[in-house]
């Protein structure tokens, strides 16, 4: 079987967010894969603080994470290490 060696899952604060972020992250720590979030909306203080608490209700922790806003450009972060789960 080949593995996933990177993952990118968009996201816009659905009522399905919470369990759409679990999965990848069990996913990412199952194919020890890069997982990168990215929001499709505007990025404010409020979202990213929701976000990370998010984040850090999950048994399975990110080493690092972007959070890009529709005034970032995710794909010049996609293509190097941005949340690697070991």
């Amino acid at each position: 079987m080949q593995a996933f060696k990177k993952i990118l899952v968009g996201f816009a604060f659905s009522p399905n967010l919470k369990a759409n972020v679990y999965e990848a992250l069990r996913m990412a720590f199952f194919f020890d894969a890069e997982l990168t979030f990215v929001h499709v909306g505007e990025k404010t203080p409020e979202k990213e603080s929701r976000f990370e608490e998010l984040l850090h209700s999950c048994s399975i922790q990110p080493k690092k994470v972007l959070f890009t806003g529709n005034r970032e450009s995710p794909y010049k972060h996609y293509f190097k290490p941005v949340m690697i789960l070991r």
